[in-house]
């Protein structure tokens, strides 16, 4: 038996699986998204860095200063 995602759906549907017996994989489902938003939190944090280091290429003062608070 396949359950519904409790949390991927927000909607009329999530009333219907509040059953016991699905409540071990509504949790599964609960932790795979909270690995997903850390996995894509990092991605963004990533693309932060980057985009900062692209923009104080001209300055040597900045990448420095920048350097010191993110190693």
């Amino acid at each position: 038996m396949k359950y519904k995602c409790m949390y991927k759906q927000k909607g009329i549907n999530d009333t219907k699986y509040m059953n016991k017996k699905n409540m071990i994989t509504k949790k599964t489902c609960f932790f795979k998204r909270l690995l997903q938003n850390l996995v894509t939190y990092k991605k963004k944090i990533n693309k932060k860095k980057y985009k900062k280091k692209k923009k104080n290429k001209n300055s040597n003062h900045k990448i420095h200063f920048y350097r010191l608070f993110n190693p």
